[in-house]
């Protein structure tokens, strides 16, 4: 991609990037298994959340239904015999508890680009299964995502998505393959972003995105208008008064900006992207945006980032 595109530009490249990369048979295996209640303080329904640099950091989450006293994740680098420990960071009931039910938050920081790391999750002594993910590379080499959104009806449909995504993930690790790095999710996760209910039937379902070999499928959220409520914040592990809106970098040739197009598209949300396009049109060669109400929709009527993002 040329340096200097409009934002227009940058979003049918970026559609027609993640379409490309999301027209694959479908697939059905997987390590995890949806429906697995959450018991006692049995660590359930995780996540590996990228919203900051994932070639050194990520937050790794996940839920109990009692709060527990004692919550943490064993990390190890593949080929090390050396093991740390990240204790949890932030510990908390969900805003409402219809079911019962509490996140647990670790950010996993000082970690090494394009590095294989392996982590289990515990809580009170119970503990999850190992799981391992990939860091993002520090390098200039080609890389995949994947792209969808709306996953907020049909769960039969959201399930065989899920298993698909995690064949595709475990397909792109063969050498003559592009890795896939993370999974681009472009908001509308529920029907109904305030009832706590259809969230952790989403997290269940998540769990199928877990490769066959136990690897984790980095997510990037971006909220959607059925994504309301202070629940978003809790599930993805953004600060509780967080708007949403971020970039990062997927290699040193590649950034995602997300944006939020559920608050104010003008004020500080334009001033950031404007910022951020400014540094980063010289620095890129591919700049991706993701964000739920299209610019250029189908057949409804334009959103206001029409107006207020795509002349920048």
């Amino acid at each position: 991609m040329k340096r200097g595109r409009s934002l227009r530009e940058l979003f049918f490249a970026t559609t027609i990037l993640f379409t490309s990369i999301l027209l694959a048979p479908l697939g059905i295996g997987q390590i995890a298994q949806a429906d697995t209640q959450v018991s006692d303080t049995n660590p359930k329904q995780w996540r590996l959340v990228w919203n900051s640099n994932p070639a050194t950091t990520a937050t790794l989450c996940w839920n109990t239904t009692n709060a527990g006293s004692e919550h943490r994740v064993f990390i190890r680098q593949a080929g090390s015999t050396d093991q740390r420990t990240v204790v949890a960071q932030r510990n908390a009931p969900y805003t409402t508890q219809d079911p019962k039910l509490f996140f647990h938050h670790a950010q996993l920081k000082d970690l090494l680009p394009s590095t294989k790391y392996h982590v289990i999750m515990e809580s009170d002594g119970q503990a999850s299964p190992e799981f391992y993910f990939l860091t993002a590379p520090a390098e200039d080499v080609p890389v995949a995502i994947l792209f969808g959104a709306d996953s907020r009806s049909g769960q039969e449909a959201r399930r065989k998505m899920n298993r698909m995504l995690a064949r595709l993930l475990r397909e792109s690790q063969q050498p003559e393959r592009v890795p896939i790095l993370a999974l681009a999710h472009g908001g509308d996760f529920v029907y109904d972003g305030r009832k706590l209910k259809l969230w952790s039937q989403w997290m269940e379902d998540h769990e199928l995105t877990v490769s066959d070999d136990g690897q984790l499928l980095p997510i990037i959220p971006s909220r959607g208008n059925h994504d309301g409520g202070k629940i978003f914040n809790e599930v993805f592990a953004f600060p509780p008064e967080d708007k949403n809106f971020y970039g990062i970098n997927l290699s040193p040739q590649v950034r995602l900006l997300t944006l939020n197009t559920e608050t104010s598209l003008a004020g500080d949300q334009r001033n950031w992207l404007d910022t951020d396009l400014a540094k980063s049109r010289t620095k890129y060669r591919w700049l991706l945006a993701q964000y739920h109400r299209p610019a250029f929709p189908a057949v409804k009527v334009p959103w206001l980032n029409l107006i207020h993002w795509v002349p920048l």
